[in-house]
């Protein structure tokens, strides 16, 4: 029987993988996805196309379950030794427990697939070189199972191989936390997080705080940022920033999928208390304090009055509303905010 040539008819494989005319899929995924596509086998008596489905998992990929030593030759004592995709922003965990000595060696095993294609980047620090940015480090080296990794004087950094940033807090709330990652990493792939003591608000800085990703610019230089609020509902992100040394980045509140931001629904507030309605205040609902009035209204018994949300209220929480005659308040509780919705207020709301 003639043998089939195979080709792709439609779709895509994932990165990293190839189809040949024999019909064999071949190579190293790169992106932790579900791929759809469609191939064509084709010879004299004619063609048959098949739909397929391929997932990789980001369980799986170079790197699990294979036991590597390390060598130490850089004539110090090691205290803890980290690796890493070349693409992740921080080390990721100790590998070394215990000091490993001059001319000693070490077998580990890679039990976490966090490169996707056996390549990583390997730190260590010794207390002899302790001060920030000070370490013994091999940048992209490709493991093959039980191979030994050799450090030696010549991969001494006296300073970090990354890039600083600084970042400013304009979203009109606490930020608290910041998260970075690459985006092309595979899906769950290491990101690093920590806190950052960033409470302005909407003053000008005189320093702005700054971070350090320790990612080679040969390597990447696309991330994605996340700050999260003291509200850890509320996330303000940047995605696929190209990063420069001393790059400044500024969160917004239109930064964030969490909040209003350029959306700012409408919200309708009709008067039908019998008397004139000065002011209206707004909420979290459960929040111990209404802050100040949103909102001078004026506004006559009959009458309607739209005003827009501001900039950090989030449609995807319920809120308290208040609206307040000279001496008498009318409450609206828990109410899940929609745009355009009507909120009527009568003498049932007073509390």
């Amino acid at each position: 029987m003639e043998d089939f040539s195979w080709s792709l008819s439609s779709g895509a494989l994932p990165n990293g993988l190839t189809l040949s005319t024999a019909g064999v899929i071949s190579g190293t995924p790169a992106t932790a996805n579900t791929y759809n596509f469609s191939v064509r086998a084709i010879n004299s008596a004619g063609n048959v196309t098949k739909d397929l489905s391929i997932t990789i998992s980001s369980s799986g990929g170079g790197g699990a379950n294979q036991t590597i030593t390390i060598k130490n030759e850089t004539g110090y004592t090691f205290t803890a030794g980290y690796l890493k995709n070349p693409k992740a922003v921080y080390w990721g965990e100790n590998r070394i427990i215990s000091p490993l000595a001059n001319n000693q060696s070490r077998t580990i095993t890679l039990t976490q697939p966090i490169s996707e294609n056996n390549v990583y980047d390997f730190s260590f620090a010794s207390g002899t070189h302790s001060n920030d940015g000070e370490a013994f480090r091999r940048y992209s080296v490709t493991i093959t199972d039980g191979m030994t990794v050799v450090i030696n004087d010549t991969h001494y950094s006296s300073k970090f191989d990354g890039q600083t940033i600084l970042y400013l807090n304009r979203t009109g709330t606490a930020l608290n936390s910041l998260s970075i990652w690459s985006p092309d990493l595979p899906a769950g792939g290491a990101k690093w997080s920590g806190t950052v003591n960033n409470n302005n608000y909407t003053g000008s800085y005189t320093t702005a705080p700054t971070l350090i990703i320790a990612v080679r610019p040969s390597v990447t230089t696309v991330f994605n940022f996340q700050m999260e609020s003291l509200d850890p509902a509320i996330k303000y992100t940047k995605n696929n920033v190209t990063v420069t040394q001393n790059l400044q980045i500024m969160f917004t509140a239109s930064d964030s999928d969490y909040t209003v931001g350029t959306y700012k629904p409408v919200i309708i507030v009709k008067n039908n208390t019998g008397s004139e309605l000065a002011y209206v205040y707004i909420r979290r609902a459960g929040a111990s304090t209404w802050g100040t009035d949103l909102l001078t209204i004026n506004l006559q018994n009959g009458q309607s009055y739209a005003f827009v949300l501001n900039d950090f209220l989030s449609v995807h929480d319920k809120y308290d509303i208040r609206v307040q005659q000279m001496f008498t308040n009318f409450v609206k509780w828990n109410v899940q905010l929609t745009d355009g919705m009507v909120l009527e207020f009568d003498s049932t709301d007073m509390p």
